[in-house]
């Protein structure tokens, strides 16, 4: 439990308590690695948890190459991890289709499936092999997985939430190692990293609610 509600059935202004207007213009770079991620899933699709993560380290991969550069993207800093900048608007490109997927293990902020329209225009060239490339090395791993290594980068631990940031350095030279596999499943793995990404403002929260004044000066001018 956090802030009086259950982390399976977080309110609808969850994400948004992050946002602001400003943020919600996605950009073309975004949108062609998402949908070339796509194009590699097939109809299974991506969830909506799993294809930011996914944009984020297939960014940073085609970095190292020297096919993007990391200004292309500004990421917000969210607790599930780094998420682009308008991904909202996912949903509004022609190309892709959003379907809902909710069983009982399934997350309520992740129950949205994203898949790509039948017969789609997208790149076969360089940069679409390399986005191949990508996803058949990170589609070896859980979304949890995803996120916990996302929360081990530099910028993502040197941000709080709401935060925009661009790839840095230091991030490209995190190396993805494999993950021990959680004695838990993936959903519940999820749950604890959503907790461990929001614990800076539950604490923060808690806090002002029982010393108000906390961080004020005490010397009255």
């Amino acid at each position: 439990m956090a802030h009086g509600y259950s982390i399976t059935k977080l309110p609808k202004t969850f994400g948004k308590m992050y946002y602001n207007e400003n943020m919600e213009h996605i950009n073309r770079t975004t949108l062609r690695i998402a949908k070339a991620l796509l194009k590699e899933a097939g109809f299974n699709g991506i969830s909506k948890v799993r294809l930011a993560k996914m944009i984020y380290f297939t960014h940073k991969e085609l970095c190292r190459k020297r096919l993007l550069v990391s200004t292309d993207i500004r990421y917000i800093r969210m607790p599930l991890g780094p998420v682009p900048q308008g991904y909202g608007e996912l949903v509004y490109d022609p190309a892709i289709q959003v379907r809902e997927e909710k069983t009982r293990s399934t997350l309520a902020y992740n129950s949205r499936v994203f898949y790509l329209k039948e017969g789609a225009v997208v790149d076969a060239d360089d940069f679409g092999l390399a986005v191949k490339e990508v996803f058949a090395k990170l589609n070896t791993f859980l979304t949890s997985a995803l996120v916990e290594k996302s929360h081990k980068d530099f910028s993502w631990k040197n941000h709080r939430n709401g935060e925009t940031f661009c790839v840095s350095n230091k991030d490209l030279e995190a190396a993805f190692s494999r993950l021990k596999k959680p004695k838990v499943s993936d959903s519940q793995k999820l749950q604890s990293l959503l907790l461990e990404g929001m614990l800076e403002d539950v604490v923060e929260e808690s806090t002002n609610l029982e010393y108000p004044h906390h961080g004020e000066s005490t010397v009255k001018i």
